[in-house]
């Protein structure tokens, strides 16, 4: 019970930046992860998750989806896994019209992994790769890509949302963050 207590604390304090000695880490977590003001996408996007009876964590997750993409505004992106890949593609369409969501899985700027896959490369510098739910797909090949990356940050929250960011310029670094 103390160390969950503990660890939901050190969740809250770099959710909000505190302790958070990187300046890339402290941007992207502030600016991007727990970003509370509206973005142009987010009526449309509830508009169609009301649509086809999208849950909120659905919801939820596909607007951290865009405001990754507006983020790191990649060419190329790869949608692995069935679970929500449409309104996946769509959500990456909406945040560049000319992204590619077909590209190969060693091309992509940008890779979201929705289930486990068998044999996933290392990951080229500058990629982002997001897990979306961990939960219920996904954390073994989440695990053995951490485990593979020399360079990068990982970024979890306690709903089973992972980003990683593979660069030689940042150090190899974990955070638990609350967004």
């Amino acid at each position: 019970m103390r160390f969950d207590l503990a660890r939901r604390y050190k969740r809250w304090r770099h959710g909000r930046g505190f302790g958070i000695h990187s300046p890339f880490a402290y941007d992207f977590i502030t600016r991007t992860l727990r970003e509370r003001m509206p973005y142009y996408f987010y009526e449309r996007l509830d508009a169609m998750a009301a649509a086809r009876h999208l849950d909120v964590a659905d919801q939820r997750r596909l607007r951290l989806i865009f405001r990754i993409a507006v983020r790191f505004n990649p060419a190329t992106a790869a949608v692995i896994g069935d679970h929500n890949n449409v309104y996946q593609k769509k959500t990456l369409k909406s945040a560049r019209s000319s992204i590619d969501t077909n590209a190969s899985l060693p091309d992509a700027a940008l890779i979201i992994i929705n289930e486990d896959c068998p044999n996933v490369p290392v990951m080229r510098d500058g990629a982002v790769c997001i897990f979306p739910d961990t939960q219920s797909g996904g954390r073994a090949t989440c695990e053995a890509v951490w485990s593979a990356t020399t360079r990068g940050m990982r970024f979890d929250n306690a709903d089973g949302f992972t980003v990683i960011v593979f660069s030689d310029r940042l150090p190899r670094q974990q955070f638990d963050v609350r967004f």
